[in-house]
């Protein structure tokens, strides 16, 4: 639970985060979902761990290029988040 989800495309969604129950641990965990197929491909981990956060789609204005952004939220020994990250070309790299 404490998952976000946010669209990639049209095709595919992305599930970030979260805790594993029974762990109390906030995960880096992330998985792409086919709506149409119904099934799950692990996506690249976070940057950090997080659960209870928030996530959208952004749209590049000059390239057109859909980023998703992780924000803030839960994670493990620090108490709330005050971070952002980007997922760029199946990467995530750290938000200013």
């Amino acid at each position: 639970h404490g998952h976000s989800i946010a669209s990639l495309d049209e095709k595919t969604w992305i599930l970030t985060g979260g805790i594993t129950i029974g762990t109390d641990i906030s995960t880096d965990e992330t998985w792409f979902f086919d709506p149409v197929s119904q099934e799950f491909q692990q996506g690249p981990p976070l940057i950090t761990g997080r659960q209870e956060h928030a996530s959208a789609t952004l749209q590049d204005q000059d390239t057109k290029e859909n980023i998703v952004a992780v924000v803030d939220g839960l994670g493990n020994g620090v108490g709330f988040l005050d971070s952002t990250e980007f997922l760029r070309n199946g990467e995530w790299s750290p938000g200013n």
